[in-house]
């Protein structure tokens, strides 16, 4: 793949073309599984956050910015606190964990974070979420 880089004449950032793989499936279940779990925190009044782990792309132009300098690869797609304590929830229907994902599971647990794959708002309140 060939790698084309852009000058952004606003605010100086690089941008690289967008390979179409990359491009991200809506509708699918494991983003309806995401929708789910993130209206179930917000019933239970538990604070957390949707993490974007790919930046914003432009589909039309075909290319998403740079991602910022301390990035970490493989971030959890839900973080919850609940009690002083960090979750860090990792949404998947039957795939496996990709290894940035594990790398970062071990970097959470080892500063005493719980990190868990889940696949239904059932293993969400197992946790006592």
């Amino acid at each position: 793949m060939k790698k084309k880089l852009r000058e952004s004449e606003s605010n100086n950032q690089r941008y690289r073309i967008m390979p179409k793989k990359a491009q991200i499936k809506i509708g699918s279940d494991e983003g309806e599984v995401q929708s789910s779990i993130c209206e179930y925190l917000v019933l239970k009044r538990i604070v957390f956050w949707r993490q974007n782990n790919f930046p914003p792309a432009d589909l039309k132009g075909g290319f998403y910015r740079k991602m910022p300098p301390y990035s970490v690869k493989g971030v959890s797609d839900i973080i919850a606190i609940k009690n002083g304590k960090a979750y860090f929830l990792e949404v998947k229907d039957q795939a496996k964990q990709s290894k940035d994902q594990k790398t970062f599971e071990e970097m959470v647990t080892r500063g005493g974070a719980v990190y868990a794959v889940v696949r239904s708002i059932d293993d969400v309140i197992k946790l006592g979420l």
